[in-house]
C-alpha cells in the first residue's frame, strides 16, 4: 500500500516573488455514482476540499484582480500547478490552486477504472484487443 499523498494545505508555500499561498477550505461531498450525485444528493458523503490562493505581490484589497483557478488531475498538485500559479501572480493575476482529491484521500484514479460497459464501449475494446495482438487491420472493422 502507498503512503497517502501530502496535502497542500500542510505546506507554507513562498513563491520568488513574495505571494504567500493562504488556505481556503471549500465545502464539497463525494457521490457514489452519476444517480447518487443527481437524484439523491443529501445522501453524498460530505468532505471539505481545499486549495491555496496567491495573490500578486503589492495586491489590495482595494483593486479587483482577476483571478484563476488551477486544477490538477487526481495524481494531485505537482510543482508544475504551483509554477503555472508562480507565472500568474508575477503578471499580476491572483491564483487560486485547488486540491479536490488530498482531502479524499485519491492518489490516482486513472489504473482503478474498470473498463467501459455496454454496446458502444463493446467496438472500442475490441479494437485495443486487436492492436494489442499486433494487427493492424483494426481500424477497418
Amino acid at each position: 500500500m502507498t503512503a497517502p499523498l501530502p496535502r497542500l494545505r500542510e505546506s507554507t508555500i513562498t513563491f520568488a516573488n513574495g505571494s504567500i499561498g493562504r488556505n481556503f477550505d471549500i465545502p464539497s461531498a463525494t457521490p457514489a455514482n452519476y444517480f447518487e450525485a443527481i437524484s439523491r444528493p443529501a445522501a453524498m458523503a460530505r468532505v471539505t476540499v481545499d486549495g491555496k490562493l496567491f495573490l500578486p505581490p503589492g495586491a489590495s484589497d482595494s483593486k479587483p484582480l482577476p483571478l484563476v483557478i488551477v486544477v490538477p488531475g487526481s495524481l494531485g498538485v505537482a510543482a508544475s500547478h504551483l509554477a503555472h500559479a508562480e507565472t500568474l501572480t508575477e503578471i499580476g493575476i491572483a491564483a487560486f490552486v485547488l486540491d479536490p482529491f488530498g482531502a479524499r484521500g485519491v492518489g490516482s484514479t486513472v489504473g482503478a477504472r474498470p473498463p467501459p460497459q455496454g454496446p458502444r464501449s463493446h467496438g472500442l475494446w475490441a479494437q485495443v484487443g486487436l492492436r494489442r495482438k499486433g494487427r493492424n487491420d483494426w481500424y477497418a472493422r
